[in-house]
């Protein structure tokens, strides 16, 4: 009896140790926790660029809707020619785009130039009892203009400015469209190259502009610009039968480039 007594006593002495540190340790053992990296898409979406900001020069592109007409006389002297129907031609819409930069100058000064495909014109239209005829008379050209802005303010800017535009030719059309008695309609395109002697292949104009521009994001801005443009140089040439200048009213929508 002694001896069972005995066995029982070492058993439970030999036993405890283990049943103490399952007690003790007991449970899964807790998995580190790891840190997951951010992507770095998702880091740079809706951030602004760190890129440093020139704040001087600005890229620009813009489309340009005008109301154009001319003033037109017989050419004086010996090339005199009688203006016959041109009397009656009327204004005409047309629209143009450019891009180039501006260059700040100064707090309030900036220079702007660029390069454009501009476009004037003039139409004519007769309506008899049983005919009639019509053409649309548009010049195109290739243009340079330089623009000195006064501007105010910043993310709201306000500018005015006045410049000149130089003008290569490079086409000239007219669309004519007419019905006879017999109430046929008929039509015709007159085409001319800009190096036709008819021409004067380069012209300068006058351009005065003023308008807003508004910042929307760290680098583009919108503006919107009123324009008037005239023609200080006749569109033909020397010893055409008259003197043409165009003149344009109307206004610019256009983005720009913060570099």
């Amino acid at each position: 009896m002694e001896k069972a007594k005995y066995l029982v006593a070492l058993w439970a002495l030999l036993t405890s140790p283990i049943l103490f540190s399952q007690i003790v340790g007991g449970g899964e053992p807790k998995k580190e926790e790891t840190k997951k990296e951010e992507d770095p898409m998702i880091k740079k979406a809706g951030k602004e660029s760190t890129r440093e900001v020139d704040n001087q020069t600005q890229l620009y592109f813009n489309t340009n809707w005008s109301n154009s007409y001319r003033t037109l006389s017989p050419n004086p002297g010996l090339f005199a020619g009688e203006l016959g129907k041109r009397v009656d031609e009327k204004n005409a819409n047309f629209w143009s785009f450019g891009l180039g930069f501006r260059n700040k100058l100064s707090e309030h000064l900036q220079l702007s130039a660029g390069l454009g495909f501009v476009k004037n014109g003039e139409k004519y239209a007769f309506v008899g009892t049983d005919t009639s005829f019509n053409y649309v008379s548009t010049y195109r050209y290739v243009s340079m203009p330089i623009v000195l802005n006064f501007t105010y303010g910043k993310d709201i800017q306000f500018f005015v400015g006045a410049g000149f535009m130089p003008q290569m030719t490079l086409k000239y059309t007219q669309e004519q469209n007419w019905t006879n008695p017999d109430q046929v309609k008929s039509s015709y395109t007159v085409k001319l190259k800009g190096t036709d002697p008819s021409f004067n292949p380069v012209t300068v104009s006058a351009l005065f502009n003023a308008g807003v521009q508004l910042k929307y994001s760290q680098f583009w801005s919108i503006y919107l610009s009123p324009e008037v443009r005239y023609q200080l140089s006749s569109s033909y040439s020397k010893t055409s039968p008259f003197v043409h200048k165009a003149y344009t009213i109307g206004f610019n929508v256009g983005l720009t480039y913060q570099l």
